[in-house]
């Protein structure tokens, strides 16, 4: 079991798959860093968090932001949750 600490979320990332959609390649785009997007799907929240998340929710972040780490053989990422851009809900 995986507990957050302080203000952080930890985060399961989600793939995507694309379909019917023509995808420009990242070397193209100058500002690269700054439109690429991920979407995760909370696993923990830290006490001090403000913000109305929970596990299970799906989020969407900024690539590059966040500290990736690996647990039981899975891959998480350790995100403070200002670095949260938006809930998503389906």
């Amino acid at each position: 079991m995986i507990h957050a600490l302080r203000d952080d979320v930890i985060v399961k990332l989600v793939v995507e798959e694309h379909k019917g959609m023509i995808e420009i390649p990242k070397s193209a785009s100058k500002w690269r860093q700054y439109d690429s997007e991920v979407f995760g799907e909370v696993v923990a929240v830290g006490p001090k968090s403000v913000f109305d998340l929970k596990p299970g929710d799906k989020i969407n972040f900024q690539r590059h932001e966040g500290k990736r780490f690996y647990y039981e053989g899975q891959q998480y990422l350790k995100l403070k949750a200002r670095w949260v851009m938006a809930k998503v809900e389906e």
